[in-house]
């Protein structure tokens, strides 16, 4: 399905940006595998083997007998009805976590599971396994049972694990390493954990472990302030300016993070606090309202957001009076952030490392001011299903922005957000199709967005500020491909002999230098979409390095009736020396 950005409705701008990027930003698991999580990312929080009795298991009443054994704690229900057995554990159930238990069944028959979440008035919930093969999840509310899951299930003969896993929002249900269920969290009253029978089921429990999940996530959540009649946003990145047509301001904005916001602090230059409100929250984020009187030329106000991982976003804001606006580009000082460690330009695969592909895809067909195109958006639309269907490219990190979605704001806010949630696990593929323009006296290259006036460079996004944000993104390659007019001013480097995948790359690929180039027949795909097309598709060997694909492009349109001469190149000042690897589906 492809994603729009709503033209109009700028305002919802960035809790789309949310909803979008929060699903590149999460570490990959498909919920049937239960491997998928690596292990760095599991923290202990107690694991019980039984060799002792430290937590003092034994206990007796009328319903439930529990004594130590040596082959571990032996429990058994006295009577048919569900009674249930735990302990409390101190671990964040806001967070992920993962509670699993190995154990087997005595004679006779019954029911037996985990318990979690118990509190003494029998509020919580249960996941139990009959010994004859079936299952069920249940929840308690003042010991009344609710059956949520009722379903047939093998259990084998022998020692059973059963496992419940929080991630992400949602409940899963594992039965010897394998999912039976899943579905969406619900509060637990306690953090207690143990076991359940019922039917008079009687069992011997081998071990119980907890776990928290440590999602890797080092990113801070997202902040956007919204433009509005009363304030209009100028500047982009850190220490954005808004001029303002009046001094007393209500200003609204955003903020939100894929493991939840736990806490948003608004300050003024002083450091002191500035009251603000909710205003709404969801699943996407937390849009909030506060109040601001300018009382100087230029007001500075600073937002912090800290999500649920303790991570921290901290973005400047200038406020400037209409009056002033003259005296912006002096009277703004400028802010030194703390700057980055410098990191290795080689990286180092890990096992169980994910790598990332995501993929950008910008087309314009129809432009207001200039002419019209035939076929941008479908060469977009043809090069990403080959992306997706024979290259280890995910349908969900394709994001594609076309025709009148394509203004300069959406692009400057489409490259804000990447540069918050793209790190040196992803690579990044920025495709494209539209007109390009250059301006021979100030040797500038630029895209032009759907909306760009005639000869209002002010419209166009340049080619240096592409160069700029691709120097800020923080990933392992990035590779641009501009089938565009002119699209060869943003290269001016040159490549290392030797290309390693191992070493980041900037690079850019481009249908033609500084030329005009060809849309090709209305339906078709333009010459060098097709020749990409067509070098992906053929390509004889499981990977095809960016260089290779850019040599073997230029061979097949060199063999065709188009004159013109694709490149490929790094970009200055930004590339070490390495380059993106295609690699096809296994």
């Amino acid at each position: 399905m492809d994603i729009f950005i709503s033209r109009p409705n700028r305002f919802f701008l960035s809790f789309l940006a949310l909803s979008l990027f929060f699903n590149l930003s999460a570490q990959k698991w498909v919920p049937t595998d239960y491997w998928g999580i690596s292990n760095e990312n599991f923290k202990e929080v107690f694991h019980e083997r039984f060799d002792d009795n430290e937590r003092n298991w034994n206990v007796e009443h009328l319903s439930l007998n529990a004594h130590f054994e040596d082959k571990g704690l032996g429990i058994k229900s006295l009577t048919d009805h569900t009674t249930h057995y735990s302990k409390t554990y101190e671990f964040n159930k806001d967070l992920g976590y993962q509670i699993s238990t190995t154990f087997n069944f005595q004679k006779g028959g019954g029911e037996a599971g985990i318990a979690f979440g118990m509190d003494e008035n029998s509020n919580g919930y249960m996941f139990l396994v009959a010994k004859e093969g079936r299952y069920e999840v249940i929840k308690l509310t003042n010991g009344v049972e609710k059956v949520l899951q009722d379903a047939v299930y093998p259990v084998s003969d022998g020692n059973i694990e059963l496992c419940i896993r929080k991630y992400d929002g949602k409940w899963y249900f594992f039965i010897n390493k394998n999912t039976c269920w899943h579905f969406n969290v619900e509060n637990t009253p306690s953090t207690a954990v143990g076991w359940a029978l019922k039917q008079r089921a009687s069992i011997v429990v081998h071990d119980l472990l907890v776990q928290s999940i440590k999602i890797s996530d080092r990113k801070g959540p997202l902040i956007s302030l919204m433009s509005s009649t009363d304030m209009e946003k100028k500047g982009k990145q850190q220490n954005t300016i808004f001029l303002c047509n009046k001094s007393n301001l209500t200003v609204y904005g955003l903020t939100g993070d894929q493991y939840g916001v736990k806490e948003i602090n608004i300050e003024d230059e002083d450091n002191m606090n500035i009251v603000y409100n909710i205003v709404e929250s969801d699943g996407n984020g937390i849009k909030f309202r506060f109040n601001l009187n300018l009382i100087k030329d230029t007001t500075l106000i600073s937002v912090s957001s800290i999500d649920n991982y303790d991570n921290v976003s901290r973005l400047k804001f200038s406020f400037v009076q209409k009056k002033a606006e003259r005296q912006v580009a002096t009277e703004i000082p400028s802010y030194n952030y703390p700057a980055a460690e410098e990191e290795s330009r080689v990286f180092v695969v890990e096992p169980n490392q994910k790598v990332r592909n995501i993929a950008v895809f910008i087309g314009v067909n129809d432009y207001v001011y200039w002419d019209d195109l035939n076929n941008a958006v479908h060469d977009c639309n043809t090069v990403a299903e080959v992306f997706v269907n024979e290259y280890q490219f995910e349908p969900e990190n394709i994001l594609k922005i076309y025709n009148k979605d394509v203004t300069r704001q959406n692009i400057v806010d489409m490259f804000d957000s990447l540069q918050k949630v793209l790190g040196r696990n992803d690579n990044l593929i920025l495709y494209y199709a539209g007109h390009g323009h250059y301006n021979e006296d100030a040797k500038f290259g630029y895209w032009v967005p759907n909306e760009a006036r005639m000869e209002k460079p002010s419209d166009y996004i340049s080619n240096n500020d592409i160069r700029g944000y691709l120097g800020a993104i923080q990933t392992r390659h990035t590779l641009v491909i501009a089938d565009a007019c002119f699209a060869g001013s943003l290269m001016r480097g040159e490549a290392e002999k030797e290309l390693r995948e191992d070493v980041s790359s900037r690079w850019v690929f481009t249908s033609g230098d500084l030329e005009n180039v060809d849309d090709g027949p209305a339906g078709q795909n333009s010459p060098f979409a097709a020749a990409v097309i067509r070098a992906l598709k053929t390509n004889p060997s499981s990977t095809i390095g960016a260089n290779i694909l850019a040599r073997e492009v230029q061979r097949i349109m060199a063999s065709g009736t188009t004159a013109q001469k694709p490149k490929a190149k790094p970009i200055k000042d930004i590339d070490s020396g390495g380059i993106f690897v295609f690699r096809r589906k296994i």
